[in-house]
């Protein structure tokens, strides 16, 4: 998604001279991975016990990012002339996709202490429950 925005950023200010919809698709194609991934994530690394609550807190923090950045974009785009206010607005979504990335090699590294989960092929219920109950001493 970074890689889509940057060429957005470098893409010339003129009226059919560029083809847009090929980053387009692009960027479809990221958010959906993106999402078909994250959503399918976590209840491997929730406890089983608190997977609603996960769930809820996602969509919770998901809502806030569509309620807040398309003001937030506006703002940038009726506040700056260069490219018709697109070229920091396009800077604003590289920033945001750099703090996403940021926070995946994060989880990634933190997946890394816990048996790396998300990273097998098949995790199965039972190799996660079983690595969660490790973590909570057997309590449930």
């Amino acid at each position: 998604m970074v890689i889509v925005h940057v060429a957005y950023m470098a893409m010339p200010d003129c009226d059919g001279c560029v083809y847009p919809p090929f980053p387009l698709v692009l960027l479809g194609i990221g958010y959906s991975i993106y999402a078909s991934v994250m959503w399918a994530s976590i209840p491997y690394i929730v406890e089983p016990r608190t997977v609603g609550t996960a769930f809820g807190v996602v969509t919770s923090i998901q809502n806030a990012g569509l309620a807040a950045i398309p003001p937030a974009l506006g703002g940038i785009v009726s506040a700056t002339s260069y490219q018709h206010g697109y070229f920091w607005a396009s800077f604003f979504l590289v920033v945001m996709g750099l703090i996403g990335l940021v926070t995946a090699i994060m989880l990634f590294i933190d997946d890394g202490k816990k048996g790396r989960v998300l990273e097998s092929k098949n995790p199965n219920k039972e190799s996660v429950m079983d690595n969660t109950a490790d973590k909570l001493g057997n309590e449930w």
